[in-house]
């Protein structure tokens, strides 16, 4: 099946900027879904949401297209579930020409998930989901097709509950949507990392992504090609951006643009596997007559959105799906190369910018860590000679530390490489101390704690290989 992302948001700039007309709610620093912000939704009969939008390009919540078909994918954790006879409405679709929500999705008392379709009411799973723990709920609004909502665990990937509407959706396109309580609800739950798929051909997102996805985001650290504005990249890397208190601004003509180089993926939350999109996220405003573009730069190639200049400042946006400069597929070291800025291309105006942003649409990947044998030394050894894993006797003074030493009557078995792994009762050898005496030359070894050494272990999460 295609896959066709339209659009994909997190909440890690800090603020809602980059959403259309965004409704109540706070950011989340402790309750987050490999990030660094999520948007929680408390409510008590009351509504609050954020919303995206296909009426038109380069506007906050937009994206590029417009279109009949779309699947939705958002990471959800729902702390206190309604009362008796109440929901918590999660997702809304909404009709611009008919000026109404034409579908819900929704979480009941008792945890069942919920779809609705307008004209048609509601149609509830079986299952349920469980409070305090995270989700990949997605839905799906297709025009001529039932609605339908999926809830997978998302460090499992199993379907935990879904439900199909036994009608089809026969209303006009929805022209919004949005995520949170777009409807009077109670309850209390955290959302982050949505993805919407769009278009003729589409299919779920976490078929794509799987459910180990994420959005991020990396801050300006330098500047780039192109440095035509007043300023430097330290103006523009707070998150939140912090309006006219740091800011880059140029005017009175044009073109002048700015790229700046952006932080390396390895500093993302989470471990990057495969990059799905990218995205240029611009804070700016103009002043007087402007004309301004979001810009990205990859390799040798310049791509930017459509003019704008907006009296006060939001986040505009630029998708690329692949690499610009190859058409291919984005790769880890191609992200880590783009640079992010602003063109004020023309007027007498003045545009400022006071947020510049990549932001990276990724499936996660695990990184793992086992111990390797490095040494060993026989327990009925009088001479306590140290060998390496083929067996082979290792002088003193050519020991080293940070390799992994154990008691053991044999070297691993040549046939299994793989056994060079698997013992834990191992010990890291932290520091050496040689000791010339008549007796000739001793050594001890000064191993670390168990504690310190696994917790090491736990913190390098962005290499790979073992210590």
């Amino acid at each position: 099946m295609a896959h066709t992302i339209t659009y994909f948001d997190g909440f890690e700039i800090g603020d809602v900027s980059e959403w259309y007309a965004p409704s109540g709610g706070a950011v989340e620093t402790s309750l987050v879904s490999l990030s660094r912000y999520s948007r929680r939704f408390n409510v008590a009969a009351a509504t609050a949401y954020v919303q995206y939008t296909s009426a038109g390009l380069n506007a906050p919540g937009w994206w590029d297209t417009a279109p009949l078909a779309s699947w939705h994918s958002f990471h959800f954790r729902i702390a206190t579930l309604p009362g008796a006879g109440l929901l918590y409405y999660i997702w809304g679709g909404y009709d611009s020409v008919g000026a109404r929500w034409r579908s819900y999705a929704a979480v009941d008392q008792n945890g069942k998930v919920g779809f609705y379709n307008d004209g048609w009411g509601w149609a509830w799973s079986a299952a349920t989901i469980s409070i305090n723990t995270w989700y990949v709920i997605s839905i799906k609004d297709v025009f001529g097709a039932a609605g339908q909502v999926i809830a997978r665990g998302r460090d499992s990937g199993a379907t935990v509950a879904s439900v199909t509407h036994g009608s089809v959706n026969a209303d006009a396109e929805r022209g919004i949507h949005a995520i949170g309580p777009v409807n009077t609800s109670t309850g209390d739950a955290y959302f982050d990392n949505l993805v919407v798929e769009g278009g003729a051909s589409i299919d779920d997102p976490v078929n794509l992504l799987t459910t180990k996805y994420a959005v991020g985001l990396l801050a300006p650290v330098g500047t780039g090609y192109y440095d035509a504005f007043t300023g430097t990249y330290a103006d523009v890397d707070e998150t939140p951006p912090d309006g006219d208190t740091t800011k880059r601004t140029a005017g009175g003509g044009g073109p002048f643009i700015f790229t700046q180089t952006v932080q390396q993926t390895a500093g993302l939350v989470a471990a990057v596997g495969t990059v799905r999109g990218v995205k240029a996220m611009v804070d700016a405003k103009g002043a007087g007559v402007v004309n301004s573009r979001a810009c990205l730069r990859s390799g040798g190639t310049y791509v930017e959105t459509s003019d704008f200049g907006p009296a006060a400042y939001c986040t505009f946006q630029k998708m690329c799906l692949t690499d610009p400069s190859t058409t291919l597929a984005w790769t880890i070291s191609a992200v880590d190369s783009v640079q992010v800025g602003c063109n004020h291309s023309s007027g007498a105006g003045t545009t400022s910018v006071t947020g510049a942003y990549v932001e990276v649409l990724y499936s996660t990947t695990s990184v793992s860590r086992i111990r390797r044998i490095d040494y060993y030394r026989k327990p009925d050894d009088p001479m306590q000679r140290f060998m390496d894993y083929k067996g082979r006797i290792v002088p003193y003074n050519e020991l080293r530390p940070n390799r992994w030493v154990r008691r053991m009557t044999g070297p691993p078995r040549a046939d299994s490489p793989a056994s060079f792994w698997k013992w834990r009762d191992l010990t890291l050898i932290e520091g050496l101390v040689w000791t010339q005496d008549e007796s000739g030359m001793s050594v001890e070894i000064r191993g670390s704690k168990d504690d310190f050494v696994d917790s090491l272990i736990r913190r390098i999460s962005d290499s790979s290989g073992g210590l």
